[in-house]
């Protein structure tokens, strides 16, 4: 995106949110360059495509331009299910193997966030897990993996 792209982006979501874009000079550079940083490196369409999805949300606060990162990229990239559906997963995983009904490859077909989990619980031990205290277990390995995955994929690198 060029500079004049994100100029115009910053207008349209500080309008949609009834909000004054900065008249003082050095304020609307500096609230220009963060905004570049973060946005810069993804297309036009995709950023308007988050400003319309949020915007739909209604929701109170004006989002930051790293909210509007996160919601771009989500559009392209196959983001981590929620540490609830990836313990039911894990869960329905360990039914199928230990049923016989499913092989342990079947682990290949799940996200990378869960997989990831999984063998860092033990491969196959994983599956034993059932109880609250397991759970709780699970979801704390499982969000450790996904803010890691977070970081790679949602990162400016820059």
């Amino acid at each position: 995106m060029t500079r004049n792209d994100v100029a115009a982006i910053i207008i349209h979501v500080f309008n949609a949110w009834n909000n004054q874009v900065p008249q003082v000079e050095n304020r609307y550079k500096e609230l220009l360059s963060t905004w570049e940083q973060i946005l810069g490196d993804l297309t036009v369409e995709e950023v308007n495509g988050a400003v319309r999805s949020l915007v739909a949300l209604d929701r109170a606060n004006m989002p930051r331009p790293g909210t509007i990162r996160r919601e771009a990229l989500s559009k392209r990239l196959d983001a981590p299910p929620p540490s609830w559906e990836a313990w039911v997963k894990l869960r329905e995983l360990g039914e199928g193997v230990n049923s016989g009904n499913q092989t342990i490859q079947s682990v290949g077909d799940v996200h990378e966030v869960l997989r990831k989990t999984i063998i860092r619980l033990g491969g196959s031990q994983a599956f034993t897990l059932s109880t609250n205290g397991d759970r709780q277990f699970f979801i704390e390995a499982f969000s450790q993996e996904a803010s890691r995955w977070e970081e790679e994929n949602y990162s400016t690198h820059g």
